[in-house]
């Protein structure tokens, strides 16, 4: 930000491929390059999806880096004032439900509790970062990597071609040329996993009863029982309504733009409104750039409520079906105090 001329490059290149060619030739660009490569050693360690292996890592494909960079530059984000927003809103809440106590032993019950919350918080991106990115992604380099001799003995055609088999068929394999052949299996799987995408199950199988919905944790992360409840209502819904639950606060209008995939963060723009399945850590770079947030899963509790609240976006999660009826381009009003996007036209 400070040097005009790393500005220009990531204001002017068109793609990532771009960027890294007009960085190598200056002192100042080589630096960055360098800089660059050291966090991808650090925290390229992700994908976008957490619990896959056949996404590739940002250490294999640093665009979302680039893309984080380019976005700071492009909203003259200030990660500070943000701080000092949340900050001030958290304490805020603080007093006001301090406020709210009635008795000593409810106080100390709430002191206790939110002790316990305090101390929790960092815990969750942490584990989230260590745990569940860091093991998928050190798994996918390990097959990787015997993918790529496979390949190289002649038994399929590409690396990641190893994500289509089980994993005593890896090991059969590996130690067997002739245990089986492995192409029309990778096929075959490859092409029903492209239409299992085109499917959209139903949300629940079976009785919600008391148990389901509130002892075994679904009330809370992914939006149960209000996820069941909505449901219920989406062949009610008018047209031109997509309903979801209310996860951060405010109306914001402007572009829709649908991101399923890493290769995608590029297409985002400012003010944009981003409509997608699911975020993670790893989508958090976008957030600096949109105005709005539409996801088809997640409660109030989940990544995308919680991180929309914290740059302070208006957000509705929990729709279903969002990514299905809104498109790409289409002019949106996104109201997240009451849980409604409104589709107003291309």
């Amino acid at each position: 930000k400070a040097q005009p001329v790393l500005a220009k490059v990531f204001r002017d290149a068109d793609s990532t491929e771009a960027i890294r060619v007009a960085l190598e030739v200056t002192p100042v660009g080589r630096e960055l390059l360098a800089d660059i490569a050291r966090y991808t050693e650090e925290y390229g360690y992700k994908a976008v999806y957490s619990h896959e292996y056949i996404y590739p890592l940002w250490k294999e494909d640093p665009t979302p880096i680039y893309e984080m960079l380019r976005g700071y530059l492009a909203t003259d984000y200030d990660v500070r004032a943000d701080q000092e927003r949340v900050k001030r809103e958290q304490e805020n809440a603080i007093v006001e439900l301090r406020g709210r106590i009635q008795s000593d032993a409810e106080r100390v019950e709430f002191e206790e509790a939110l002790k316990l919350a305090l101390a929790m918080a960092p815990l969750t991106p942490d584990h989230h970062f260590y745990i569940d990115q860091g093991t998928y992604a050190r798994m996918r380099v390990v097959f990787l990597e015997i993918g790529k001799k496979l390949v190289a003995r002649g038994d399929f055609d590409r690396p990641d071609d190893i994500f289509y088999l089980v994993y005593d068929e890896v090991r059969h394999l590996a130690a067997d040329p002739s245990a089986f052949e492995a192409r029309p299996i990778i096929a075959e799987r490859r092409a029903e996993l492209q239409s299992a995408l085109s499917i959209a199950p139903r949300d629940w199988v079976g009785t919600a009863d008391h148990w389901s919905l509130h002892e075994q944790g679904y009330i809370g992360l992914w939006g149960y029982p209000e996820r069941f409840e909505l449901s219920q209502k989406k062949s009610k819904e008018p047209v031109g309504e997509v309903h979801g639950l209310p996860a951060s606060a405010g109306v914001v209008e402007g572009t829709a733009r649908f991101v399923d995939d890493p290769e995608d963060f590029d297409k985002v723009r400012k003010g944009d409104i981003l409509v997608c399945r699911m975020t993670n850590p790893a989508w958090t770079l976008v957030f600096t750039k949109i105005s709005g947030l539409v996801t088809d899963s997640g409660g109030v509790l989940s990544h995308p409520a919680v991180v929309s609240r914290e740059f302070g976006i208006p957000a509705v999660t929990s729709t279903l079906d969002g990514t299905s009826k809104i498109k790409s381009g289409q002019r949106v009003r996104v109201d997240g105090t009451h849980g409604v996007v409104y589709i107003l036209g291309e």
